[in-house]
């Protein structure tokens, strides 16, 4: 559950997936941590596709984590 990736000359870990499905939609928020910026990355996934709108940058771990179950809520509302 930590693969490694190279986006852009950076190196990003995936450190949490958190997932639903509401009403035909599937949900997905990956939240990675950015050795390069010492910071973490929360990423929406609507239906496989990367909501780039809906990025989220902090330095705090439990903030990424919290962020990444309201994302999910806030979409839960949305839809």
């Amino acid at each position: 559950m930590s693969p490694l990736f190279i986006l852009k000359g950076y190196t990003m870990k995936l450190i949490s997936k958190t997932q639903a499905t509401i009403g035909t939609g599937d949900f997905l928020v990956k939240v990675y941590k950015d050795s390069e910026w010492n910071e973490y990355v929360c990423r929406l996934f609507i239906n496989g596709t990367e909501n780039k709108d809906a990025s989220y940058h902090t330095d705090d771990k439990l903030d990424a984590l919290d962020t990444a179950v309201a994302m999910l809520r806030f979409a839960s509302v949305t839809v």
